[in-house]
């Protein structure tokens, strides 16, 4: 047997009929691999999709690379929900509506604003909003894409996962 192989497991039909199969039937791939094989599983690459925790569950040990999309996709998402939940309580509560149309302000690099764009992230920071301070920490994990070096791209990861927190974001 080649152990060396490299296995296709999509959500798309087209890439692989196995991950076509209902949600049970995925978590059965390793259950048929068994757990010998899936202990010599080293690198596996998803891109975050539902049965992601499948991952975790059988093979915890390999180590999961993501891609650079889906992971500012996700952080994105996690931006908007802090931004349109802290937007309807400040409406809720009588306050200035500060997040009215800030939505892609926040979710755009600073350097592709638009001219018209570039003065209201400024005037943002002024506050101590939940959505600032995740706007931020978004901005703060693009230096991750900058190490060279995997051992301090793993540091700098650390330090955002266990500071986000003391952030008070989402």
């Amino acid at each position: 047997m080649d152990l060396n192989r490299t296995v296709t497991l999509s959500r798309y039909p087209c890439h692989s009929k196995l991950y076509s199969q209902p949600l049970i039937d995925k978590m059965k791939f390793f259950d048929i691999l068994g757990d010998g094989r899936s202990a010599l599983i080293e690198y596996v690459c998803s891109d975050m999709w539902k049965p992601y925790f499948v991952i975790e569950q059988r093979i915890g040990h390999a180590l999961n690379i993501l891609d650079r999309f889906h992971i500012v996709a996700r952080l994105n998402k996690a931006l908007n929900d802090v931004r349109a939940s802290e937007h309807r309580r400040m409406k809720q509560d009588g306050y200035e509506p500060l997040l009215t149309k800030a939505r892609w302000l926040l979710l755009k690099r600073p350097e592709n604003l638009t001219k018209g764009q570039e003065a209201k992230p400024k005037d943002l920071l002024k506050y101590n909003l939940q959505s600032v301070r995740g706007y931020l920490l978004k901005e703060e994990f693009q230096t991750l894409w900058a190490y060279l070096s995997p051992g301090w791209a793993g540091r700098f990861a650390g330090f955002l996962k266990r500071h986000h927190h003391s952030l008070r974001v989402g």
